[in-house]
């Protein structure tokens, strides 16, 4: 929460950017012949390069950040986190978005490549905003878990971000950064509607990973301990 803006900027930017290939793996593997089950092991590239790379991803700081303001509340507490989720949750869309369009207009993917990337993130982001919130709070949950898990267990990282990302593939649970890159890719190759794109995917699904981030897994980690916390201070 001390780090400057401008490193929390660029190293947001850079996870966004890395994000993408979460997008472009899948597809790739699934059109090179791997089955959906094979294929949604893609998914987890984009995560093991934040994580293991230590890139600011804003849904790994729903625990991160909440866990210290929880075990000691304060004014500067509260604004130092606000800060900081500002700036990486915009600097992540921004780097989504720059990913997405030098996929787009760079020449690099081949026409049956984005037919499909198309079609998946079309997929991806559809369905109510009410579906898009409720389906967002188990992967908030299991990034705090690998957040929680790969600190806990510092020579199984690879293997944590690997299985519970996994699992949010599979699992169809909505991830506001990987879900904000296929957004980009929908409105700016396909014309899709970026307000609806907002009111629809992004807002809900932000809100969703928050509560299950934050709301679950933090709340619940905090209650696990706090009594022991201040049967500590008191002592």
């Amino acid at each position: 929460m001390l780090r400057p803006p401008t490193s929390l900027w660029w190293s947001g930017v850079a996870a966004g950017l890395a994000m993408a290939f979460s997008v472009l793996c899948p597809v790739y593997l699934e059109l090179g012949g791997a089955s959906p089950l094979v294929a949604s092991l893609g998914y987890s590239v984009g995560f093991v390069l934040v994580v293991l790379g230590r890139l600011q991803l804003f849904t790994e700081n729903t625990i991160t950040t909440v866990l210290p303001l929880l075990s000691e509340p304060s004014r500067r507490g509260l604004l130092l986190t606000a800060r900081l989720w500002a700036v990486v949750l915009f600097a992540n869309v921004v780097g989504g978005g720059l990913a997405a369009g030098v996929t787009l207009f760079s020449g690099l993917l081949e026409p049956p490549q984005a037919t499909a990337l198309l079609k998946t993130c079309h997929h991806a982001i559809a369905g109510s905003a009410a579906h898009n919130f409720v389906r967002a709070m188990p992967a908030g949950f299991l990034i705090a878990g690998v957040v929680w898990l790969t600190r806990a267990n510092e020579t199984q990282q690879f293997l944590v971000v690997v299985l519970l990302t996994y699992v949010m593939k599979i699992g169809h649970f909505g991830h506001v950064i990987a879900g904000s890159i296929e957004a980009w890719f929908v409105i700016l190759g396909d014309g899709h509607s970026a307000m609806s794109a907002m009111t629809k995917f992004f807002v809900p699904t932000l809100g969703g990973n928050i509560v299950g981030g934050t709301g679950l897994f933090a709340l619940l980690s905090y209650g696990q301990v706090w009594r022991e916390l201040d049967d500590s201070d008191a002592a």
